[in-house]
């Protein structure tokens, strides 16, 4: 039986499109027997930049995730969607709360940056974080995907959880996640160590010029010395630089396996990543 009883459902990084609802992902989620408890931004449209939505300014983002965060019923977090949006509070938590009060938290994509922040800045390096599909998507999950959203939920103890006591990840730990915001925190704080770990990236929608111009800028700050592989998720719409990564190899004497199912592909199965 799941340890979990409510799911918070929070949103970080964008706004709800016209054509998402989240009534289908919700009665997802019930239907599995959990209780709900929505973050109240969720629905808000702000114009921050031109043409691109979020829920709520960065401060009212962070209010709302927060007030799930201190609701002693809510177990675990579940973004409601990626896009963009999580960078902008990176700044502005409350790192001191959160790592005397942590909680599993779930999504991908732009959550990428949240997880590092979280990792480093909260969690000292100790705590895993879940590299799920997001609830917008839970709804459409083939079935393998679904399978193991479900089964990493059946396996979460939040209890365990607060006293740093719980690890899913038993062996070479796993980091990383979304490429372009993994480069984007090169030179922050808020990127982890990925020494000794297997460092997993995925990217979707990118020209392959501009994937390789971000794995040299991960090479360059010397991301990939000391890690024990290089694992890639499918490429959705996208190409990774076959040449660059061959000649990588060969530079850093590094095993890369690829399509990895996990992330922008058609199968997103859900990982523990720390």
């Amino acid at each position: 039986m799941p340890k979990i009883s409510t799911i918070g459902i929070f949103a970080p990084a964008s706004a709800l499109k016209e054509t998402e609802g989240l009534t289908a992902g919700i009665n997802f989620l019930e239907t599995l027997g959990f209780k709900i408890k929505l973050a109240s931004n969720l629905e808000l449209q702000d114009e921050l930049c031109p043409g691109s939505f979020f829920p709520g300014r960065p401060q009212e983002r962070i209010d709302a995730m927060m007030q799930l965060w201190s609701d002693p019923e809510v177990d675990i977090l579940l973004a409601m969607r990626g896009g963009y949006g999580c960078m902008q509070l990176l700044d502005k938590l409350d790192y001191d709360y959160i790592k005397k009060n942590p909680k599993p938290v779930l999504g991908y994509s732009d959550l990428t940056a949240l997880f590092a922040a979280l990792y480093t800045q909260a969690y000292n390096s100790e705590l895993e974080l879940f590299h799920t599909p997001i609830l917008l998507e839970l709804p459409e999950l083939k079935q393998n995907s679904r399978e193991s959203f479900i089964n990493l939920l059946e396996q979460l103890d939040p209890a365990a959880y607060v006293d740093y006591d719980f690890r899913l990840n038993t062996g070479t730990r796993v980091l990383g996640g979304n490429l372009s915001l993994i480069s984007s925190l090169v030179g922050t704080r808020y990127l982890p160590n990925f020494s000794d770990s297997i460092l997993f990236l995925e990217d979707c929608k990118e020209p392959s010029y501009k994937i390789e111009k971000m794995f040299y800028q991960l090479e360059h700050a010397g991301c990939f010395d000391d890690i024990a592989e290089l694992q890639l998720g499918i490429a959705s719409e996208a190409e990774y630089p076959a040449d660059y990564l061959s000649e990588l190899a060969k530079r850093k004497d590094l095993k890369i396996r690829k399509d990895i199912p996990v992330g922008h592909g058609e199968t997103n199965l859900s990982i523990s990543l720390g």
